[in-house]
């Protein structure tokens, strides 16, 4: 979008014969031409940089997204593999056999006074 505008302008700075007749053309013919090419090539320029800026910020949000992505599938990969402390039959706390004489049996609990050494447990 710039570059005819800024192609055009160069005539300005050209000190040719046919630089000189074609600003003498554009200077009483088209008095307008040299505002609204410099005007076109600063709006060019500005969205140049708008469309840069705008696709820098969406290729950092796009990055970032996708890592964020990767974190969460990782951690919720690794919360379905971790044993679970409060399942009973986990691989590292197997449940206790019947063979093994302990059943079901649970063990006596002992009460906050018994604990000056006496460990006995209370009925």
């Amino acid at each position: 979008m710039a570059i005819p505008n800024l192609l055009t302008l160069s005539i300005y700075a050209n000190s040719s014969s046919s630089a000189t007749k074609a600003r003498t053309m554009i200077d009483t013919s088209a008095t307008w031409f040299p505002s609204w090419s410099i005007g076109g090539a600063i709006a060019g320029f500005v969205l140049f940089v708008g469309i840069a800026a705008f696709w820098h910020l969406w290729h950092s949000r796009g990055k970032k997204m996708k890592a964020m992505k990767s974190d969460i599938k990782a951690r919720s990969t690794a919360q379905a593999t971790a044993p679970n402390p409060e399942l009973p039959n986990t691989p590292e706390r197997p449940a206790p056999s019947s063979e093994a004489g302990q059943g079901d049996a649970q063990l006596p609990s002992l009460s906050p006074d018994e604990g000056t050494g006496d460990s006995r447990p209370s009925s």
